[in-house]
């Protein structure tokens, strides 16, 4: 159960990211956890909710399970760009 839950977050945020990517604007629909989420794995600062947050407020806002998870899609996603 707990890879399952591993695997779905990480492919929500991957397709997030993906999605964000090509359209910035639509991170403003994601809950918190995920909009934290998906503006750190970009490495987009001005994408953080409303400016509220530095990247290290962020970070600790992030529940470990997420924080996992999106250390996971950076690295599968930077692995993709260098291939």
């Amino acid at each position: 159960m707990v890879t399952t839950l591993r695997s779905e977050r990480h492919q929500k945020l991957a397709r997030w990211a993906k999605v964000v990517s090509e359209r910035p604007s639509r991170i403003y629909m994601l809950p918190l956890q995920e909009h934290i989420a998906v503006a750190l794995i970009l490495n987009r600062a001005e994408l953080l909710p409303h400016g509220e947050f530095t990247i290290l407020q962020a970070v600790n806002t992030l529940e470990p399970e997420w924080l996992a998870a999106a250390t996971q899609v950076e690295r599968s996603l930077m692995l993709d760009i260098e291939d």
